[in-house]
Parts: structure tokens; sequence; C-alpha cells
């Protein structure tokens, strides 16, 4: 794997690590991992993404057995 390869699985298992992490704790949003270079050149950037869209149900038809 060459150099910039390589920097990028590193960056999406970070991204990927990172989104774990924050789900674990009920977050959601974007995750931004910049790579730069020895002059602070911005050469890669992975963004992971999480939305949670919670939707109202509807009320459930009640049962004779009440299940």
């Amino acid at each position: 794997m060459d150099g910039l390869a390589a920097v990028e699985y590193e960056a999406t298992h970070t991204a990927a690590e990172m989104g774990r992490d924050r789900l674990l704790k009920g977050q959601s949003g974007d995750i931004v991992v910049e790579v730069r270079d020895e002059l602070s050149r911005r050469v890669l950037t992975v963004t992971a993404s999480m939305r949670v869209e919670r939707r109202a149900l509807l009320p459930q038809p009640s049962t004779p057995w009440g299940a």
C-alpha cells in the first residue's frame, strides 16, 4: 500500500471508530477527519455522517387480549 492509501485507510477507520463511540453515547452527527502534510496543507478529508430521524408512531389498535 502506498503512503496516501495507507493514510486513507487509517483515516477511514479512525472516523468509523469515532462514529461508533459517539453512537454508544447516544450522539449523532458528522465526524470529520482531516489529514495534513508537513506544511499543514490538507491532503485528505474523510467525513462520516450519522443522522437519527424519529417518527411519531401511530397508535396501535387494541386487541381483545391486550397484546
